[in-house]
């Protein structure tokens, strides 16, 4: 908890303890002083939802947009519909959805599950190699109210208590299972060790131009310490404590801790988005390189690119539900005025940068899809070129083969009528070539047709039987 407060700022924490808590929450305010409390909630419980949402009469739905894990809800008895645009106030609460990119130091070959958020932490994949970063699904939440004592005697006027603000935050990843032993398991789970991928997101805190003018171009300037990056909630802490309200500012309205939330954030959708783009990047200069000439090689990158569609498309839909959560999707981005002021409160314009980018890396993926298709289409193409013409040289050959059996046909009928011409000659000569009794024209030439008949017959008989088995066969 933060106590905003002239001259100093108290920063007080309460750690898991409700009766403290609720002890703190009880106390009398004194009468007449304006108080600001900034409350910064990390890993929601059902005790700190009762508390919170008992004290200060909070819409149970801003507690519910908080702890929703699933993108929609299949089951007949639950139901996490949103509400219509009309019924939302962005000014006094929203709920922003975001990725943050953590690296590990084993590859993660399947999704986990963070067992104290109940957040998946999806597995990156690029050419059938898991990596070893992480997305992480998270999700923050802000809520306000000014709290409002007495009239002042005019009726449009009335004088402010104080302002409490909460923020709601997820916990760092420490504890995962994956998705499969999540749902079944009842007890601890293994330590996976990360830290943030590429040193975390950029830190959003303008570089101070107040004096730059009076100091001299040698003189040693000490650059801000920065967020330290080790939680949310610290880094939300360092942010509100560096924004604490100047002498010259008497107070610190909730719409400054709305920015810092707003902007924590957007740095993290810039971090994902720079991600991304280097994913598409590598798969794009591979394709350079392999030329499209290997048909399973583009199968496996149109596998990738599939599922970089479909959670690019994913995306799109939480950036253009925070635009719908902030109020902002009716704005023109590129009708709108820029923000000239030094301060950088206004944030408008990055969330639809980041829409519009999140956007163009989908239509990216499109068309590196399409290009894909027609790379496969033509490496088809041209096998099926290759086949019909392998098929045309085998019909070539096998003509040959037939004109070369037709050939060898002719030559065998050839040979076959010179035998019917030949054999009867043969036959006649052979008859008239016989001496002695048995001889033409002698007493006993019978007997040689005795004996010629029967044979004939019987070869005769012999080719058929074995023309008839060869039938059966």
């Amino acid at each position: 908890m933060i106590d905003v407060g002239l001259p100093v700022h108290q920063v007080s924490q309460f750690d898991d303890d409700p009766d403290l808590l609720l002890a703190h929450l009880k106390q009398t305010e004194a009468a007449g002083a304006v108080h600001q409390r900034i409350y910064v909630l990390e890993n929601l419980t059902l005790a700190h939802i009762a508390l919170f949402g008992t004290f200060f009469d909070i819409d149970p739905c801003i507690f519910a947009s908080q702890i929703r894990t699933a993108n929609w809800e299949e089951k007949p008895t639950k139901n996490n519909t949103p509400k219509l645009l009309s019924s939302r106030n962005p000014a006094r609460s929203f709920s922003l959805r975001y990725n943050e990119l953590r690296l590990f130091q084993d590859p993660l070959s399947n999704r986990l599950m963070d067992i104290h958020a109940g957040r998946r932490i999806t597995s990156t994949r690029l050419r059938r190699v898991f990596a070893n970063v992480g997305l992480v699904k998270k999700c923050a939440t802000f809520w306000c109210r000014e709290m409002l004592n007495s009239w002042d005697g005019m009726l449009h006027r009335v004088t402010i208590v104080y302002r409490v603000v909460l923020i709601l935050i997820d916990p760092p990843v420490t504890h995962c299972l994956p998705d499969a032993l999540y749902r079944e398991s009842s007890g601890g789970a293994p330590v996976f060790v990360n830290e943030p991928y590429q040193g975390g997101y950029q830190d959003f805190t303008l570089w101070s131009e107040v004096g730059i003018e009076n100091q001299s171009l040698g003189a040693s300037m000490v650059p801000p310490p920065g967020p330290p990056r080790t939680s949310t909630l610290d880094d939300i802490v360092y942010y509100l404590s560096a924004s604490m309200p100047l002498p010259e500012h008497p107070s610190m309205t909730p719409q400054v801790a709305a920015t810092i939330l707003k902007k924590f954030v957007l740095s993290h959708w810039v971090a994902h988005i720079e991600y991304t783009k280097s994913l598409l990047n590598s798969i794009e200069a591979a394709m350079a390189k392999q030329h499209g000439s290997d048909l399973a090689w583009l199968e496996t990158q149109l596998t990738d690119l599939f599922r970089w569609s479909r959670r690019l498309s994913s995306y799109c839909e939480q950036t253009e539900t925070a635009l719908d959560n902030l109020g902002l999707l009716s704005q023109s981005y590129y009708g709108a005025v820029p923000s000239t002021s030094l301060s950088g409160s206004n944030c408008d314009d990055d969330f639809h940068y980041v829409h519009r980018r999140m956007q163009n890396m989908k239509n990216r993926a499109i068309d590196l899809i399409s290009t894909v298709n027609g790379l496969i289409g033509t490496l088809e193409v041209k096998q099926t070129i290759k086949l019909t013409e392998s098929s045309q040289k085998v019909a070539t050959r096998s003509e040959e083969l037939a004109n070369r059996s037709l050939g060898e046909a002719r030559t065998v009928r050839a040979l076959t009528i010179l035998g019917i011409i030949f054999v009867p000659l043969s036959t006649v000569a052979s008859i008239f070539s016989i001496q002695g009794n048995y001889g033409p024209g002698q007493p006993q030439f019978w007997v040689y047709w005795v004996i010629a008949i029967p044979v004939v017959c019987f070869v005769l008989s012999g080719i058929t039987s074995l023309g008839s088995l060869a039938n059966i066969r």
